[in-house]
């Protein structure tokens, strides 16, 4: 996580395995992707992260394998996990989303939100827009050239990011700020 300091960026949730909405958030992270590689300040200064809710499934190598797979760039999408309890905290406590275990749907078998959320240099959240629609990825476009003309700290420089290792915790530290849940 240390290559979000100092920078935006967009956060998912998705599972690899996932027969639901992930596939199309998935589709839609990419799409942002495309649209960042097109606008060279923002391709420079924003990241994008999707953290996986299955981590009992999702091991580096299963993400790295679905990352290739959807055409990330492995410098500026990362897909991390850690162990569930932390995942999910992160998930509930920091980001303010729900996630938890259904028995409803052999397709879905975990309930997450469909949100993006928008983090600025500072680390905190700026903004919750609805990843499966066209109207909240637009707002999302739009909102970001808005951030990147606030000052902020610098962020740290470019590395190649690598997959967080399962035993890994991600950290909690860019979540500091108080956000409200998303309607």
């Amino acid at each position: 996580m240390a290559d979000l300091r100092g920078r935006i960026w967009v956060a998912n949730f998705m599972f690899t395995t996932c027969g639901s909405i992930c596939p199309m958030m998935t589709q839609a992270m990419a799409h942002l992707q495309d649209h960042l590689k097109t606008k060279p300040e923002q391709w420079e200064a924003v990241r994008l992260v999707s953290f996986s809710v299955d981590p009992d499934r999702d091991t580096p190598v299963v993400l790295t394998a679905y990352a290739k797979e959807n055409g990330a760039d492995p410098s500026r999408w990362f897909f991390l996990t850690g162990s569930r309890h932390v995942i999910w905290s992160l998930v509930k406590d920091g980001f303010k989303l729900p996630v938890e275990d259904s028995k409803m749907s052999p397709d879905s078998p975990i309930l997450h939100s469909g949100k993006f959320v928008l983090i600025d240099r500072a680390g905190r959240i700026r903004g919750y827009y609805d990843g499966l629609e066209e109207e909240g990825r637009a707002k999302l476009m739009a909102d970001i050239p808005r951030l990147l003309a606030e000052p902020g700290p610098s962020p740290e420089p470019t590395t190649t990011a690598t997959t967080a290792p399962a035993e890994s915790q991600p950290t909690t530290a860019p979540m500091d700020a108080p956000a409200t849940r998303p309607e």
